[in-house]
Parts: structure tokens; C-alpha cells; sequence
């Protein structure tokens, strides 16, 4: 009688399981790694979504008004106290400091009943009392050191990538545009000081080529964060900065030769590190 022979081989078995719980682990990792940059993906995307919105709104508001929001003059007569008390901005094309100012946090009150620095912030007051942009941004009438002017307290709007940053617009009395910056996180004494990189070279480079060249140093979309430090060349209410950012930023957002040059350009090859912020011109 002849007898089937079913004893396993239980090397063979041994290395053919092996391989199957190999190849789920790399599944799995496979399908972290992508779930964790589509997230990543999605964030920009709502970075960029967000400043077209509220291009759309500033737009509004001009051709109804003839004027930018929390620079309003005449906000007081026209705007719904809707968000708290409606506060007059000084009228003259930049969101902040004064034409004549050269602190862009000076305490003297104008005639509206603003000081300076409101304007930053009664600039999304102005909006939302308007429901042109979604939330609440209260007023703010005094100098100070509030809550109201931190991300997440109410005061300004948080950035899609990292809620706890905020979104400011900031006017630059050197070029007389103002500009979005998306990586604001408080005030030091009297300048934008608190301004910090919050993207890495390719989440910038994707940014500012949706929305703008992908040329780091030219054209509505411009970034800090270079080796080797950069002149003076850019100003917000006469205070000396780097292209709209105080002296922060990365060692590696950006590589070139000098941060003029034209070699200048996103730092993508081998660095995963948050070394970016963005400066963004209003429409």
C-alpha cells in the first residue's frame, strides 16, 4: 500500500510567508508615505485656494468702496458693526503704518479713531463684517500686545498648512503694494519680527509656481530663507527687511550665488526640512 507523503517543507513555506508579510509591510509603508503627501498636497492646495479667495474679496471691496479693507477711511459709514465697532483706516493705499510714518506700529491716533497698527488687523474686520470671507475677526482699536493678534484667537485667519500660523497683509511703503504674509505667529516690540518659515523648498516651489513663476526672488510669489545672508532690499513702513520678511527664514529655502542673482533659486534636492516663508502680492 502506498502511502502520500504530506509532510511540509517548512523552509520552502517559511521563505514564500516570509515574502507575502514583506510585501505588506511594503504595502503598507507604500500607503502612508503616499496617504501623508496627498494630505501634505491637499494643505497647499487650501494654502492657494485661501489667497484666491480672498483676492476675490479684496476685489469686492475695492470696486464697491474705491478703497482696501482695514484702510478704509470711511469705514465707520458704511460697514455693518457687525464684528464689533467698525474702525476707520488713514486711507492711504497701504494696510498699516502711515504715509508719513516710518514705525509701523506707531501709537498716535488718527483722526478715524485707529491707530497704525490696527489696520492689520481690522483689514479681515472690515471683510467678514461684510461676509465677504467666512469667520470672525473682531476689531481692534488700541496699541497693545492683545490676544487678538495671534493665529487661532479670532484676530486674523490661520493658514491651511499649519493652524498655527496666520495670515497678515502688510503694506510696503518701498514699492506702495501690499503683500500676504502666510507664516505670522505674534508681534516682538514694534516689527513683524515674529514671521517664521513654515514650508519646505518644494511645498514653496509649488506654491509659488501655481500661483506666480517659481522664481523665488521675482513676482507676486518671493521667499526667504538663504545661505549666506542678503542686503536690505525691500522695506515695510521704513523698516529695513529682506524682501518683506525680517531677518528670518532657513539656511536652505533657496541656493544661488548672491540672493539677486539669477542663479538664485529653490532649494529641492535633499532637503525635507521647513526652511521657507512666503511673501504674496495682493492680487
Amino acid at each position: 500500500m502506498k502511502y502520500i507523503n504530506y509532510t511540509r517543507n517548512s523552509e520552502g513555506f517559511t521563505l514564500i510567508e516570509l515574502s507575502i508579510v514583506l510585501v505588506i509591510i511594503a504595502l503598507l509603508i507604500g500607503g502612508i508615505m503616499t496617504g501623508r503627501e496627498l494630505i501634505n498636497q491637499a494643505k497647499i492646495k487650501g494654502d492657494i485656494s485661501q489667497i484666491i479667495k480672498f483676492n476675490a474679496a479684496i476685489n469686492t471691496f475695492q470696486m464697491k468702496y474705491n478703497a482696501l479693507p482695514g484702510d478704509f477711511a470711511q469705514a465707520l459709514q458704511f460697514i455693518p458693526a457687525t464684528n464689533g465697532t467698525i474702525i476707520n483706516g488713514d486711507g492711504n493705499g497701504l494696510i498699516g503704518g502711515a504715509s508719513g510714518s516710518t514705525t509701523p506700529l506707531a501709537t498716535s491716533v488718527n483722526g478715524g479713531g485707529m491707530t497704525y497698527n490696527t489696520e492689520y488687523f481690522n483689514f479681515w474686520n472690515h471683510l467678514s463684517s461684510l461676509n465677504l470671507i467666512e469667520g470672525y475677526y473682531p476689531s481692534i482699536s488700541s496699541y497693545g500686545w492683545a490676544v487678538n493678534y495671534y493665529p487661532g484667537s479670532g484676530g486674523i485667519p490661520a493658514s491651511i498648512s499649519d493652524i498655527t500660523f496666520g495670515i497678515v497683509v502688510v503694506g510696503n511703503k518701498a514699492d506702495m503694494l501690499n503683500y500676504y504674509f502666510l507664516s505670522f505667529d505674534g508681534y516682538i516690540n514694534d516689527n513683524f519680527k515674529m514671521v517664521r518659515y513654515m514650508y519646505t523648498a518644494e511645498n514653496a516651489l509649488n506654491i509659488d509656481t501655481k500661483l506666480d513663476d517659481g522664481n523665488p526672488i521675482s513676482g507676486i510669489v518671493v521667499a526667504r530663507g538663504f545661505a549666506g545672508g542678503a542686503g536690505s532690499i525691500s522695506y515695510v513702513d521704513g523698516k529695513a527687511i529682506v524682501n518683506g520678511l525680517s531677518n528670518l527664514g532657513g539656511s536652505g529655502c533657496l541656493v544661488g550665488t548672491t540672493y539677486s542673482s539669477s542663479s538664485t533659486r529653490y532649494n529641492t534636492i535633499g532637503n525635507n526640512s521647513k526652511q521657507c516663508a512666503l511673501r504674496i502680492r495682493v492680487n
